[in-house]
């Protein structure tokens, strides 16, 4: 009868195999906070615009919430006065470079089929007359405001930042939003820095409990109020933000669990 042992005498702890765990303290996905009490409330915003007339407020957050969930445009309750809006702001020449872009990427998500009734050579003007008061804002919030929302738009274009400005303006955005105690504003200002320098995602500074507390906080809101801050959220947390024409697709990454290492397994013993 011959018995062969283990190389080395098992500890039974090892033999133990804990559950995995979730990482703590990191990016995570706002849009599974949002639960049908949460759509619902979304909803009802949206209603209660289109009555009391707001259709600025209306397009914005139906902007958002179909960017968040594109799949659920079926549900948006239908305004033909924020149709009307958009299509009358959009074919105003002399409307500010910022507002025409917002109206323009609105109509995009919310009424696609709208920005072609856009004469192409009225969008090509906007493109090319960049303000000079926009131009030397360089630090300021209505230049990375406009920035964003014109790289969303025009992904293939970079014209809006000069080259010599580039690091300057990024990294002064960057100590700013290290500097930043309003947790909404950081993130705001940290997702639009990463749309305008995608490839400089990585060195956004954003403090070590920054996720946690961003969590804490977004449940307490209520309303568009969560919405603007979960929207925020989500371009900061995906893991790829893809620009088409106006539209964003958000790749989020995937859950992480931290699991331990498998122990060593007893050599089986024949009798």
């Amino acid at each position: 009868m011959m018995i062969t042992q283990a190389e080395r005498r098992i500890n039974i702890k090892d033999l133990v195999i804990d559950q995995p765990e979730r990482q703590k303290d990191g990016p995570f996905d706002p849009r599974e906070l949002i639960g049908s009490k949460e759509w619902k409330i979304m909803l009802s915003g949206l209603r209660q615009a289109k009555s009391d007339s707001l259709e600025g407020v209306y397009c914005e957050e139906a902007f958002k919430i179909l960017t968040l969930f594109p799949e659920r445009k079926a549900q948006i309750p239908e305004n033909i006065k924020a149709h009307t809006y958009l299509r009358s702001n959009l074919k105003k020449t002399d409307a500010s470079f910022f507002y025409f872009l917002k109206f323009y990427e609105y109509a995009k998500v919310v009424f696609p089929n709208l920005p072609n009734s856009v004469d192409p050579e009225d969008l090509e003007n906007f493109k090319k007359a960049i303000p000079k008061d926009i131009r030397t804002d360089k630090w300021g919030s209505s230049f990375l405001d406009t920035v964003a929302i014109f790289r969303r738009l025009f992904p293939e274009e970079d014209s809006l930042i000069d080259d010599e400005i580039k690091m300057p303006f990024f990294n002064k955005i960057n100590e700013k939003l290290h500097a930043e105690t309003n947790i909404q504003i950081k993130a705001k200002d940290a997702a639009q820095l990463k749309i305008v320098f995608p490839q400089m995602a990585g060195e956004i500074k954003l403090s070590s409990n920054f996720w946690e507390d961003a969590k804490n906080k977004l449940i307490t809101l209520y309303g568009f109020n969560f919405l603007d801050f979960a929207f925020d959220l989500t371009v900061l947390a995906a893991e790829e933000v893809k620009l088409t024409g106006g539209l964003m697709e958000l790749k989020m990454p995937a859950t992480e669990v931290a699991c331990t290492q498998t122990p060593p397994q007893p050599e089986a013993r024949r009798f």
